[in-house]
């Protein structure tokens, strides 16, 4: 049913986050070559490439066989996707059979806050991404000034009556990782916003951040330093 299955990935408001970082920054994918990681379903690609039909290329990556062979496709021909406009590539996103500083756009969505070795995944992509491209990362939890503040308040709770042995498990002043957990269920890394940008610094990439508080979400748009 892929009226629903277009319902509910509207409201996620993926493909808003793509077109508004490349409005604001007059970003053309004219005659570009994109690739996408992590790229699951093909959704936001077919999406893109139904908005964006000057695209030369776009390689989409992903790990889950089933995603990619037998989900995607029928994504793709349900979005009339020209098939010689894109490439379903099975494989990991610390490896690309991509060619060295290839691509103007690279994109990861939902993606980063996956990837356990955040260091890897962008060293990979400056690889494959040339001097003048832009790596645009939408999807990213947000936690608003409040959700932070109410974290550190039943913090501070928790130890000062050292519920549950609290005082054994952290220090009075917490750290984000104590207070924002990984998920186990869905894999899911929690960064602040220091991390984020030293990770990003760190691999040699200057950032923008764009925050979406209606959906909780931000995003980032990385360029070469």
């Amino acid at each position: 049913d892929f009226s629903s299955f277009e319902e509910y990935f509207d409201k996620k408001g993926l493909f808003k986050q793509f077109v508004f970082i490349l409005e604001q920054n007059g970003i053309d994918l004219n005659n570009s070559t994109v690739a996408s990681l992590a790229s699951g379903t093909c959704a936001l690609e077919s999406l893109i490439l139904k908005k964006y039909q000057g695209i030369k290329k776009m390689f989409c990556v992903e790990f889950s066989k089933h995603r990619i062979k037998e989900i995607a496709p029928r994504v793709l021909d349900h979005y009339k996707i020209d098939p010689n406009q894109i490439k379903l590539c099975l494989g990991s996103f610390y490896n690309l059979k991509i060619e060295n500083n290839s691509l103007d756009v690279v994109i990861l969505c939902q993606a980063f806050h996956h990837a356990e070795y955040p260091d890897k995944l962008l060293s990979e992509i400056r690889r494959v991404l040339k001097q003048e491209g832009k790596l645009v990362i939408i999807g990213e939890h947000y936690f608003h000034i409040l959700e932070i503040s109410k974290r550190v308040i039943k913090h501070f709770i928790k130890w000062i009556i050292n519920y549950k042995e609290a005082r054994t498990k952290s220090e009075f002043l917490p750290c984000w990782q104590y207070l924002f957990p990984p998920s186990k269920v869905k894999g899911d890394i929690h960064y602040s916003k220091s991390q984020y940008i030293r990770i990003f610094s760190n691999n040699s990439f200057k950032h923008k951040q764009y925050i979406f508080k209606d959906i909780k979400n931000q995003a980032f748009l990385l360029n070469h330093l």
